[in-house]
């Protein structure tokens, strides 16, 4: 099983987590990065497209973490969904073992 990627010359493992809430424990979301600790979450009880949206989604946070791009929260949604639309995520899914529902 394969849960780690590369990004930007650091190794993420890819977690898939059952009511994932935000860092306050007060909104679900669907994905989040803890970028010192190199772990991405990626919502378990989510469709498979969903999970690699927002593992895009996530990606793109690990990119901004390393080279300090600048991207607002907007611009990081609209990469993902573009990103997801060309493929990546099935891409993602052929290098990763991404749970299906």
């Amino acid at each position: 099983m394969n849960n780690q990627i590369k990004i930007c010359g650091h190794y993420y493992d890819i977690k898939f987590v059952d009511g994932l809430t935000d860092a306050s424990g007060d909104r679900h979301v669907w994905g989040r990065i803890h970028p010192g600790r190199q772990i991405i979450e990626i919502e378990l009880d989510s469709t498979i497209s969903k999970k690699q949206e927002s593992l895009i989604h996530e990606i793109l946070h690990a990119i901004e973490s390393s080279v300090d791009l600048g991207l607002k929260e907007i611009e990081i949604c609209v990469l993902a969904n573009a990103l997801f639309q060309i493929g990546l995520g099935d891409i993602l899914t052929e290098k990763l073992d991404i749970p299906e529902l």
